[in-house]
């Protein structure tokens, strides 16, 4: 299906526009980050997610039992409940 290419299909060169779509670097070679860094930014990504766990998930456990009881509640939240009751034991 090669010849079924059209114009709008490639740039100068003959490269496939898909190959062009999403690189930000325009030819660029990237920087890696060091793995320090990059443990460090993911540490901070998850601290809005551990923040909801300690805090908010305890407000609404009535709210959750409710959905346990009539086994509505999902086996996500569940997870979610359990890893907020290990924690108040430990914490």
């Amino acid at each position: 299906m090669e010849a079924a290419a059209t114009a709008a299909d490639t740039v100068a060169g003959g490269m496939c526009m898909s190959s062009k779509i999403g690189s930000a670097n325009h030819g660029r070679a990237a920087v890696p980050i060091p793995w320090l860094v990059r443990a460090a930014i993911y540490a901070v990504a998850w601290l809005p997610f551990l923040g909801l766990i300690l805090v908010f998930v305890p407000r609404f456990e009535p709210l959750f039992r409710k959905l346990d009881v009539r086994g509505e509640l999902p086996a996500l939240t569940e997870s979610i409940l359990w890893l907020s009751r290990v924690n108040e034991t430990l914490g």
